[in-house]
């Protein structure tokens, strides 16, 4: 499930945040060890675990320098990844090095393997397939690894708090995000220690290993994970990071209001961050209103940014949160509405209902009538003979 998630997770927050990879890359090698363990201590299928086990154990060192990349760029609200960033990944090279004999070895030599991995479960801990360590001092430099990069997270946040960083999103909400990636490291660091625990029970285990893999320790771990996955369907909002307006968007924000007025609600002036999402929301909207973009069919968020020149989650959340309706949904609406005017204008009583539709930005007939008919519960024709009539 967290495989899939993990997915999803990606397909469809990708555009609006391009962290998002950091962190579904960080879940997606969670699963995928569960997953592992799954195939190799539950199921015991050789044909899975000739796959599984072991093949996979260099991504595995990844996993903490995926979150502390999604931690950092979240703080710093950018998408960075610098030449420097690919130090992170030595581990990862190493140990692939060290497996390249494993790797490319028959695949009927793996199958043989985890047949007598199987039949002596002592070489979970005992298997030297890496020709540079052993399966023990792996979960060690894994664990290790991965507690090192939940501290320096802890500690960026912490530094973040400290200096008082301002984000422009409202406070509540960026409270929110900022115990968030607290409680996301937290939990890290709770799997390492229950997980840790698991593998000097393992280590000190007189009996038959695989009747472990139902210690309460696992599920311990297992449960922090799931918080993970819990908290980010509760509160989506977190996938946009923590905005900060830059210069250059400030700039243009400006430029885009000449007399450099106040905005204002109620007599009193709206605190910086509302103001800032207020004032993309009425820039879009200008924008739509004034260039209609939306009736090319290549009207896309691209255009948005160029137009507006804030970052792409900024915009997201902007629509999100304050515009409160999708890209998808905001073409609809601006592509009826132009529809309606021009079935009931005399100037395009020459142009055919399907011509309309092209030009309001549908590909063909069928998508417009039925963007039209769910949108205004009648079709084209039945709205034409009432505004004609009326």
């Amino acid at each position: 499930m967290l495989l899939v998630f993990s997915v999803l997770l990606f397909a469809f927050n990708f555009r609006k945040n391009k962290n998002i990879v950091f962190l579904t890359g960080f879940l997606f090698l969670f699963s995928l060890y569960g997953l592992t363990h799954y195939v190799v201590s539950m199921s015991q299928s050789v044909f899975w675990g000739a796959i599984f086990y072991v093949n996979f154990t260099p991504l595995y060192l990844l996993s903490g320098a995926f979150l502390y990349f999604y931690v950092r760029n979240s703080l710093e609200d950018s998408f960075r990844f610098s030449s420097k960033d690919w130090l992170h990944f030595l581990p990862f090279v190493i140990h692939l090095i060290g497996l390249i004999p494993y790797l490319f070895s028959p695949f009927s030599e793996k199958t043989a393997f985890i047949k007598k991995l199987y039949a002596d479960p002592e070489l979970i801990v005992n298997a030297q397939t890496n020709l540079f360590f052993n399966t023990t001092e792996n979960f060690i430099i894994r664990l290790i690894l991965l507690l090192g990069y939940g501290c320096v997270n802890l500690y960026l946040l912490y530094r973040y708090y400290q200096k008082k960083s301002k984000s422009i999103l409202p406070e509540k909400e960026r409270n929110l995000t900022i115990k968030w990636l607290l409680s996301l490291n937290i939990y890290v660091i709770l799997i390492v220690f229950f997980y840790g625990l698991f593998i000097i029970k393992l280590h000190n285990y007189s009996g038959n290993i695989f009747s472990l893999f139902n210690d309460a320790l696992l599920y311990a771990s297992a449960g922090s994970m799931a918080l993970i996955v819990v908290s980010l369907l509760i509160f989506p909002h977190i996938l946009y990071g923590l905005p900060v307006a830059v210069k250059e968007v400030q700039k243009k924000l400006v430029e885009g209001n000449p007399k450099g007025k106040k905005i204002e609600k109620k007599g009193s002036e709206i605190p910086k961050d509302t103001a800032y999402f207020l004032e993309i929301k009425a820039q879009i909207e200008r924008y739509l209103r004034e260039e209609k973009p939306y009736l090319s069919k290549q009207f896309k968020m691209a255009d948005i940014i160029v137009k507006t020149g804030a970052p792409q989650h900024h915009i997201a959340y902007c629509m999100n949160y304050y515009i409160k309706k999708s890209l998808p949904e905001l073409k609809t609406e601006y592509r009826i509405s132009w529809a309606k005017k021009a079935l009931a204008d005399p100037e395009h009583q020459s142009n055919t209902i399907e011509a309309i539709g092209i030009k309001a930005g549908y590909s063909s007939k069928s998508a417009f009538f039925k963007a039209f008919k769910d949108y205004t519960g009648i079709t084209p024709q039945e709205y034409q003979k009432q505004a004609l009539v009326g």
